[in-house]
């Protein structure tokens, strides 16, 4: 078997997200004769959304960041932090991570971008961030091009 890159998963930010994620790693691996190396660290819920409900993006990212560093002590090649709250901080995660980050987003709009999902259609959704001028996050929502409302 082939070794895979040392993937660092930040968990915990919804413990049967992480399993999911674990599970359906490891049959990946398996199935493309690869073994998997893989290292998570937990983080907490509850202090993600202290984060956001502070309007504080720069805090989130390093408290992020603080797994992120163990998980390359740890070995990781490659980081991922798969939650949608934590995009909060994305500009800032992505500039003061310890490793290269994957993007959820990026699979997530591909595979969108490839059937209809309710008022989605094909032909390109986006995902917008709003954010206020303090830094407050006012909504995060996905959209198909021209829509400006959920259908």
């Amino acid at each position: 078997m082939k070794k895979g890159r040392c993937l660092g998963l930040v968990g915990g930010l919804g413990v049967g997200a992480t399993i999911h994620y674990y599970q359906k790693l490891a049959s990946a691996h398996e199935a493309q004769g690869r073994t998997m190396d893989i290292v998570i660290a937990h983080a907490e819920t509850a202090r993600v959304f202290e984060y956001v409900k502070a309007c504080d993006p720069g805090g989130l990212a390093e408290y992020l960041n603080g797994f992120l560093r163990r998980l390359k002590a740890a070995g990781a090649e490659v980081g991922v932090v798969p939650a949608v709250t934590p995009l909060y901080c994305v500009r800032e995660l992505v500039a003061t991570s310890p490793l290269s980050l994957i993007s959820m987003i990026d699979p997530l709009a591909a595979e969108l971008a490839s059937r209809e999902h309710g008022g989605l259609r094909s032909s390109g959704p986006a995902i917008r961030s709003n954010r206020d001028s303090s830094g407050c996050w006012s909504m995060w929502s996905l959209f198909a091009p021209g829509q400006t409302k959920w259908t």
